[in-house]
């Protein structure tokens, strides 16, 4: 084989080992935010019905998905990375050194290269409906979000890759709020209006104890 041959092979085999062709969906766990009203408290690790949050949203994700899911943290690397699933950080700058709120999550997730279609789900939400995956991807929508009776579940968003470029000009404005986001995009609403309870989000330390949440 000539030399030129040999770097040709060298170069296939190079590509053939670092290919990566994204999954058609991902799911990112929304745990990097500051707790401000958990006393400072991460709440992915908090207790709720005699487990840590993270865990029973991981659980219950996993048991209607199987394909990628990855963990948006900012503190307890390691204690996420037990899990086993990659764990992204907010991108920090000059103008943002932490915490970017759950827009930044999303975003780490869309740059990623891990899958094109992203669902999010917050940790704080401990309850997950049942056909929650499934349901939010019968959208051929390239933005959709979850709505109950009440309201829109900003939170719990299928977005795909091809939103980065109009996500990342909201938040190059110093704008976070996932409402103000959609405000500008076109979107799709996925009904849930049978399932309210599942999307009560724990944002109080009295709410731990309640039991009234429970399946």
């Amino acid at each position: 084989m000539t030399r030129f041959g040999l770097l040709r092979l060298i170069s296939w085999v190079y590509s053939e080992m670092f290919a990566h062709t994204p999954a058609e969906l991902g799911i990112v766990i929304l745990a990097g935010g500051q707790g401000q009203r958990m006393n400072g408290l991460d709440k992915g690790w908090l207790d709720y019905q005699s487990q840590p949050l993270i865990q029973g949203v991981v659980r219950q994700l996993q048991s209607q998905f199987n394909g990628p899911i990855v963990i948006s943290a900012n503190r307890n690397l390691k204690a996420y990375e037990s899990f086993k699933l990659p764990v992204l950080t907010d991108e920090r700058s000059q103008h943002q050194p932490t915490y970017g709120g759950p827009l930044m999550g999303i975003q780490q997730a869309l740059v990623s290269d891990i899958a094109k279609r992203w669902l999010s789900w917050p940790v704080d939400t401990p309850q997950i409906p049942v056909d929650y995956v499934n349901s939010m991807t019968q959208t051929s929508a390239e933005l959709a979000v979850a709505a109950t009776s009440e309201q829109l579940q900003y939170a719990h968003l299928l977005i795909n890759t091809n939103q980065l470029p109009a996500l990342n000009s909201y938040l190059n404005s110093q704008q976070r709020s996932i409402k103000g986001f959609l405000a500008q995009q076109p979107f799709q609403t996925v009904d849930f209006s049978a399932d309210s309870v599942e999307f009560t989000n724990l944002n109080y330390p009295h709410q731990l104890e309640d039991s009234s949440l429970a399946k």
